[in-house]
């Protein structure tokens, strides 16, 4: 028979299943957690007044795991770094932290900070609980990859005298203005066409739109460990003519001639190229 948890216990406890459990029956309150980090030792900061960014700019506030153990954000964002050839697994108990379809990671969500929120959290992966199929960024790039798709679609029968583009704005709380983030066929800036037009996406774009919000919704609000990093999007499209490929000097010369048989015969070749350059 396991002895009953000290008050020292439960403000210590770091696996989710039963330290909520913990806060759900107010055996314990929020402010009284000093819950250390499996990793580093340190302890983790739950409140937000408590979440100071280091001079990386890292918190080290707690995050859940899908299997319930909990860790730093520092500690998890380090050992998880671009760089990392570690497993996408937990520390303690080696669960699987993958997307089941995608196989990338979920680093965990961060912990509540009051009691209402405690719900925000899905049923560990121990207990019913599963993981979502797709992150938030493979979601995002079925989207992209759908709406290029329907504007190739769209644009295919003008025969490359209408081009098509979109872009998204992004808010991004710590830039000074919003950004738009140009999607075009020939990889130019929305800015480098001053012709173009807004125009109403194709039918399926519109749908695609929809679905992938309804993607992230379903995923997001529902029993799933899921964590939606993406920004909210602003969606706009534009049509624009394609700019005609400045000609080589020999086919302006032979246009001349044809077209102005008498004023090009009358020119010198340096004039000719003279003005080759300044209508350009």
């Amino acid at each position: 028979m396991s002895a009953t948890p000290t008050f020292k216990d439960m403000c210590t406890e770091t696996h989710w299943s039963v330290l909520s459990s913990y806060l759900k029956n107010d055996k314990v309150s929020f402010k009284d957690l000093e819950l250390p980090c499996g990793i580093c030792r340190n302890t983790m900061t739950v409140l937000s007044h408590q979440h100071h960014k280091d001079e990386d700019g890292n918190t080290h506030n707690a995050v859940v795991f899908p299997c319930g153990h909990i860790f730093g954000k520092s500690c998890v964002d380090l050992a998880f770094g671009k760089e990392s050839s570690l497993q996408p697994v937990c520390f303690a108990c080696r669960a699987d932290l993958t997307h089941s379809e995608c196989g990338h990671l979920h680093s965990g969500l961060p912990m509540p900070s009051s009691k209402e929120d405690l719900g925000s959290i899905p049923a560990v992966l121990s207990k019913q609980g599963r993981m979502a199929p797709y992150c938030a960024g493979c979601i995002y790039g079925d989207l992209l990859d759908d709406l290029w798709q329907y504007v190739e679609e769209f644009i295919l029968p003008t025969e490359g005298q209408r081009l098509m583009g979109f872009c998204h704005l992004v808010s991004d709380p710590d830039a000074e203005v919003p950004c738009w983030t140009p999607f075009q066929p020939d990889g130019r800036g929305l800015e480098d066409d001053p012709d173009k037009y807004r125009c109403e996406p194709p039918e399926e774009a519109t749908q695609a739109l929809i679905h992938f919000e309804e993607r992230l919704e379903n995923a997001e609000f529902g029993q799933y460990w899921f964590k939606n990093n993406l920004p909210r999007f602003e969606w706009k499209f534009f049509m624009w003519k394609p700019s005609m490929p400045k000609p080589a000097f020999h086919e302006y010369v032979d246009y001349k001639f044809f077209m102005e048989s008498e004023t090009a015969k009358s020119m010198t070749m340096d004039e000719l190229r003279a003005e080759f350059n300044g209508g350009q």
